[in-house]
């Protein structure tokens, strides 16, 4: 709930927010159905795993045809009230159709959680700890933002990130057919996001994701996987 709250200081104008359960205990949808943030709940059935889950929200934030950007954020955050901004306007103004914001330890502060993925030539990504000169490749799915035009090219039978990777490496499989298709990453450094790194994966039972702050700005891919050699 700490992050969803931290959600109501957010100073961008005109944004929305769907929080998706991935099949939670009824303690915790009760939880959830109980905040008033002018949010919209999305109860998944059963646990969809980090892609199946954010992909249902995905797809409920571009049903707004005024939804030009969606945001991925995982439940274990709290966001600074000006990170929204700072996001887009990175994204406006590089111009870039996947953003990362710089994301801090939650309990030290000063200390850089990651600002993005950067993949090796052997196609393997690590996350961006310090500053390496250069854009990173995609954002992390810790938190992310895309913009409306690259979901709508990358998707695959209605998959935005790719189903078969549950959880882990889907950010860097939607980057590569994102990077493939022309599109571009870029680090939006004054967009500050706290991260809790717990040591539980995000697809355990009590966990959710905020997809698609529908940023009216509302939150990739198997066909156009690229061949190696």
């Amino acid at each position: 709930m700490e992050c969803l709250e931290s959600l109501r200081g957010v100073t961008y104008p005109d944004f929305k927010i769907f929080v998706v359960d991935n099949g939670s205990s009824r303690d915790d949808v009760l939880h959830l159905r109980n905040w008033q943030s002018g949010g919209t709940l999305i109860e998944n059935d059963t646990n969809l795993g980090f892609s199946g889950g954010n992909n249902v929200g995905i797809r409920r934030a571009l049903a707004s045809p005024d939804a030009a950007y969606v945001l991925i954020l995982n439940n274990d955050t709290i966001v600074e009230p000006a990170f929204l901004s700072e996001m887009i306007a990175t994204a406006q103004g590089h111009p870039a159709d996947m953003v990362s914001p710089k994301i801090l330890d939650y309990g030290d502060r000063k200390t850089v959680d990651r600002l993005g993925i950067i993949i090796t030539r052997a196609l393997r990504g690590y996350d961006m700890k310090l500053w390496e000169g250069r854009q990173p490749f995609c954002p992390s799915g810790c938190c992310a933002l895309y913009s409306r035009r690259l979901l709508d090219d990358i998707a695959v039978k209605g998959e935005y990130f790719d189903e078969d990777f549950f959880a882990y490496a889907e950010d860097v499989d939607l980057g590569i057919r994102a990077v493939l298709r022309g599109y571009q990453a870029a680090l939006a450094p004054r967009a500050v996001v706290y991260h809790r790194a717990l040591r539980r994966l995000p697809f355990a039972p009590h966990s959710l994701s905020i997809t698609g702050i529908g940023i009216r700005c509302g939150i990739l891919p198997r066909a156009c996987r690229p061949q190696l050699c």
